[in-house]
């Protein structure tokens, strides 16, 4: 995925995952499905990591946990208190990187609980 947006500071630039709009079988999800899908899951990649991301705001120096995540993981977000933003058809959402809830390994595991 590229593009012209960059993390800064202390930020992580991510990519929610789209909800699918039909299952393998061609069925057409209703359109409740693919928003309750939305609105109960916040499943993004990251995209980018801003330079003084999990640095200590005083020192610099890293956190003793380390990074909780790196480009390229895909990550549970808090859905409410992102910047959210788009280029072109692709939307982004800033977030602080201590709001990153969970690493997730396969993104197309996590469901919505309805």
């Amino acid at each position: 995925m590229t593009t012209t947006i960059e993390a800064a500071g202390h930020y992580l630039l991510v990519a929610p995952r789209m909800p699918k709009t039909k299952t393998a079988g061609g069925i057409i999800l209703a359109d409740i499905s693919i928003d309750a899908e939305k609105m109960n899951v916040s499943v993004a990649q990251v995209i980018d990591v801003g330079p003084l991301a999990y640095r200590d705001r005083k020192t610099g120096q890293y956190w003793k946990s380390g990074p909780w995540c790196k480009q390229g993981d895909w990550v549970i977000c808090p859905r409410f208190g992102t910047k959210q933003l788009s280029e072109g058809d692709q939307n982004y959402s800033l977030m602080n990187d201590d709001e990153v809830m969970a690493v997730v390994a396969n993104p197309s595991d996590i469901k919505a609980y309805i």
